[in-house]
């Protein structure tokens, strides 16, 4: 199957091996039968489902808990039979004009964070505040433990319904930083100040062209 995201000029719509799919999806974290059932009679011909690799809420403020059961168990370890509840549900009357967009979440587990405190965000006392975008130990990892979800999709009975994947992360799964408070600075961690130190040597290449930029004269 190939799948590309065009516009006819008007309107934005998948391209699922020449044939339009306009995406009006439904969406949900409680995937049951009959609301499945009811989206499908509703003319639905998309349905985003929540996959999660951590074992945490959406947040750590609001101290909702997780919408579903987490993959990613250990390094190399995988339990997709979450995963394969969730599209037994979908795909119990499946048809040809279903297709799916699996909604993945990739915080870390807290097994995970607990294995590399070195790697997570800090708050400014220095708490840990979940992963740091700019690890790249948990950008390895985790892109390990989502090319092991891919391929548990390309070899499962619904490979030709997969149409795409949303993958999601930070605060409300929406890229921002997790933080226990609003109205705060982050992060602190050392993975995240030697990102920036190279993120000013690659904007300004020298000293005297950062002081100049922030209108400060080096001594």
């Amino acid at each position: 199957m190939k799948c590309t995201l065009k516009s006819d000029g008007i309107k934005t719509y998948f391209d699922v091996d020449g044939k339009a799919v306009y995406p009006a999806m439904f969406g949900s974290y409680n995937i049951m039968t009959d609301n499945v059932t009811d989206a499908k009679n509703n003319g639905m011909k998309a349905i985003m489902f929540p996959v999660y690799a951590g074992d945490e809420g959406i947040n750590m403020e609001s101290g909702l808990r997780p919408f579903y059961k987490n993959f990613f168990k250990g390094y190399g370890e995988y339990d997709f039979s979450p995963v394969e509840e969730l599209l037994e549900i979908i795909c119990s009357d499946v048809n040809e004009e279903l297709y799916l967009v699996p909604r993945v979440c990739i915080e870390p587990p807290k097994w995970w964070q607990e294995a590399n405190p070195d790697e997570v965000a800090r708050d400014y006392r220095g708490e840990p505040q979940r992963e740091c975008f700019t690890s790249e130990k948990w950008r390895k990892d985790m892109t390990e433990a989502l090319f092991a979800l891919i391929d548990y999709f390309n070899s499962s009975k619904w490979k030709d319904k997969i149409i795409g994947i949303h993958i999601a992360a930070g605060g409300t799964e929406e890229w921002p930083y997790q933080a226990r408070y609003h109205n705060q600075f982050y992060d602190y961690s050392e993975p995240n100040r030697k990102a920036y130190i190279k993120w000013l040597e690659n904007k300004y290449k020298t000293v005297k062209n950062l002081s100049k930029a922030w209108g400060e004269t080096i001594s």
